[in-house]
């Protein structure tokens, strides 16, 4: 103890490593290795308190200091303490972890753990077991000291654990349980290695400060991640390539900020996996710090233009408690943007990536997002909800495929994006949304669940309207063309508006069939209708079938009070008409609505 210097030659320093304990209080110690080969710190703990350090020493080139028999080293409570592992330019220099070695600090002010020797991982990992401070920036142990070698490092602990030094020889594992690791400087987590991994585990965080914290980062024989409910985000103007990372169980991927060309990650072929036990688990999220433009995600490999072209997005149902049914959640939600990655850093040139959504999940997209590549949905489903309904990307669907158009609650959203193929779309959520064909709209199949669908162009495949749910023909006043079947729930509601020169009309194609409940509502909405002219509400050209008969269509109305307009049926087609009959009954509820100078007239039946 005390404040002064004191150094003991390593080579005569024995202790029992069951009994005996090195306590460092307040002072600097100094091991020096005067042998110029191997010494051996064989076993005893190690307590540095009050500020202490305790410092290795060598004096030749060929210098091996071994850390053997399990030491614990433990920073007291007050903090503040230093473990030196030497520092030498020379070659040859080893500072070798032969046990299972673990530091542990016990709170206070920040410890620190230097030395250009550093760690040659040899024998096996170490342990750093941090527990949090009172360091004024968090940081509670900050290990410059350097790392190599093929065994790794396991982080444990509440507190925060900084690594500072370039690590390009390291090639063992990384392990966090808890807390966070601060991934500060290029490399300092080590290369790139077959079978390399660092594992995220509930509750912890990385925090990557760097660019490329890997070396040799660019390459494809890249680390796996695997982040099982902890956390990974970025801090400042930095980029990181991602290559095969999976994600459990509430993880989060997070992008604080990003650098002004490469932005914050590229992705490449991510796992989102079911906990290994079976049951039932949190959404993963990939997210981004609000108002900060370079925090952007982008989806290829590390130049944007692999092989095939196409980055995969395995998806299972993680949230669902039978992993063999899908249940309508979302299992991945990215409400990062994401772009186009860039692939040249002088001309800053993004191309477009393909990605390919594989797994019987769910993933929602939430944001505004820019890539252009083409997504395609080989199985599970695609959710785009807020922001992301103005999609830029072309939507291919394959047969066991989903897109979901999501409008939530109180919103009115509009979708004109280019959608290809053979599996099914769905229109979700209690809001409006517009969807326009122009761009192409290839689906099996689109069912209005819920809310207001209007939908003014082609349809190619089935389209059903569900118990709850309600479909206009067009925005505002338009056409809709059916290539397939038209199914109308109980409950389901049909709104068709008329203007001075033509109304809503639904045209349903050759090769189509009606289905229509009788317990279906049907609502009309005259706004400047001129009585002189004959509005075509449906027009089936392979003929009304079984609904050919005008009564049908006004029993879907209830009795109300005389308005002189009528439904007809006419060949093939459904018709509103002007005229004085009563054959028309009007909801008991007839309203009118003045907009302007304009009257508009509701028709439709009551709920019951």
């Amino acid at each position: 103890s005390g404040d002064g210097p004191f150094t003991i030659p390593l080579a005569n320093f024995q202790m029992d490593g069951n009994a005996g304990k090195l306590v460092v209080d307040g002072a600097d110690l100094t091991l020096n290795n005067f042998t110029n080969s191997t010494a051996n710190y064989s076993g005893s703990d190690i307590l540095i308190d009050n500020a202490g350090s305790l410092k290795f020493a060598h004096t030749g080139s060929a210098d091996q200091i071994w850390l053997s028999n399990q030491t614990n080293i433990t920073f007291g409570a007050s903090g503040g303490g230093t473990f030196n592992t030497g520092n030498s330019s020379e070659s040859g220099l080893n500072f070798v972890n032969n046990s299972t070695t673990k530091f542990i600090t016990t709170g206070g002010a920040a410890n620190y753990i230097s030395g250009t020797n550093g760690f040659n991982l040899h024998g096996q990992n170490i342990t750093f077991d941090v527990a949090k401070g009172t360091a004024a920036d968090g940081n509670d142990l900050i290990v410059s000291a350097r790392l190599w070698n093929n065994h790794g490092i396991i982080k444990d602990g509440a507190g925060t654990m900084v690594l500072t030094a370039t690590n390009s020889n390291f090639r063992g594992n990384v392990t966090i349980n808890a807390g966070k690791v601060i991934a500060s400087t290029n490399s300092s987590l080590g290369a790139v290695q077959n079978g390399k991994s660092v594992f995220v585990n509930d509750g912890a965080e990385l925090s990557i400060g760097a660019q490329d914290v890997f070396a040799n980062a660019h390459s494809n024989n890249a680390v796996q991640f695997v982040v099982d409910g902890g956390k990974i985000s970025n801090a400042g103007a930095v980029y990181n390539y991602l290559q095969n990372t999976t994600f459990k169980d509430g993880a989060e991927l997070h992008a604080v900020d990003g650098n002004a060309v490469w932005k914050a990650f590229k992705l490449h072929n991510v796992n989102v996996l079911r906990n290994d036990d079976g049951s039932a688990a949190a959404p993963v999220r990939f997210t981004s710090a609000p108002n900060s433009p370079n925090a952007v995600i982008g989806f290829g490999d590390i130049t944007g233009n692999i092989a095939n072209g196409t980055s995969t997005l395995n998806i299972q149902d993680i949230t669902s408690a039978n992993a063999s049914v899908s249940d309508d959640l979302p299992d991945l939600i990215i409400s990062g943007i994401v772009a186009d990655p860039t692939i040249n850093t002088n001309t800053k040139e993004t191309r477009p990536t393909a990605v390919k959504k594989t797994g019987n999940g769910m993933l929602e997209l939430t944001a505004a997002n820019t890539f252009t590549g083409q997504v395609t949905v080989s199985e599970g489903v695609l959710r785009l909800s807020g922001d992301a309904l103005a999609v830029k990307a072309p939507i291919a669907l394959e047969a066991n495929g989903t897109l979901d158009l999501n409008a939530a609650e109180g919103t009115e959203k509009a979708f004109s994006g280019r959608v290809t193929g053979t599996g099914r779309t769905v229109k979700s959520g209690t809001g409006t949304l517009t969807l326009n064909t122009a761009n192409g709209f290839e689906a099996s199949s689109l069912n209005v669940s819920a809310g207001r669908a209007n939908i003014v162009g082609t349809l190619s495949g089935d389209l059903a309207i569900a118990d709850g749910a309600s479909f206009s023909p067009g925005d505002g006043i338009g056409t809709l063309a059916v290539n397939g079947d038209f199914t109308v729930g109980d409950g389901a509601q049909l709104v068709f508006e008329f203007g001075e020169d033509a109304s809503d009309l639904l045209v349903i194609g050759s090769e189509g069939t009606l289905d229509i409940s009788e317990d279906a509502v049907l609502e009309l909405l005259f706004s400047d209708a001129d009585p002189s002219k004959t509005y075509t509400l449906i027009e089936a050209e392979g003929g009304l079938g079984e609904y050919a008969d005008a009564e049908f269509w006004t029993d879907l109305l209830t009795t109300a009070a005389d308005t002189n307009w009528q439904l007809q049926v006419v060949g093939n087609t459904l018709q509103a008409v002007f005229g004085a009959s009563d054959s028309v009954p009007e909801p008991a509820t007839w309203a009118l609505l003045v907009l302007g100078a304009a009257g508009l007239f509701i028709v439709r039946k009551k709920r019951v």
